[in-house]
């Protein structure tokens, strides 16, 4: 049997970590989290991730730069940006940013189950964009 993906949740609310690593769980993959990217940075110094699901809405360093850093220091890894938007960066404005800066697909919260796993499925087969 093969080792389970694991995928790396970043994002600054632990409500919506709990959320996600409840369902990707439930659905065969490895579940690590970051509440922002000094976090993110350090799991992935030490451990390999296969996805990482990037929040674009949070304090300290946006996810758009985090995406970006991903991209420059981790090449290989995919990255899928999730957005709620917000009123300082609406979906329609932060997702095609995302994209420009790496992401190989975006999910606008609140998404659905079968949304989050169709764009990973997609992501990771190669078989998206």
């Amino acid at each position: 049997m093969s080792m389970p993906q694991r995928i790396l949740v970043i994002d600054d609310e632990s409500t919506v970590i709990f959320t996600l690593t409840q369902v990707l769980s439930a659905n065969g993959f490895e579940v690590v989290s970051a509440t922002d990217a000094d976090q993110a940075m350090a799991i992935l110094a030490n451990t390999a991730c296969d996805l990482v699901l990037c929040d674009l809405v949070m304090p300290t360093i946006d996810g758009v730069r985090v995406i970006q850093r991903l991209g420059r220091d981790y090449p290989a890894v995919p990255v899928i940006a999730m957005t709620g938007g917000g009123s300082a960066m609406p979906p329609a404005l932060s997702l095609p940013l995302a994209e420009a800066s790496g992401a190989r697909a975006s999910l606008v919260k609140p998404f659905t189950q079968a949304e989050l796993l169709t764009a990973i499925r997609e992501v990771l087969t190669g078989s998206g964009r």
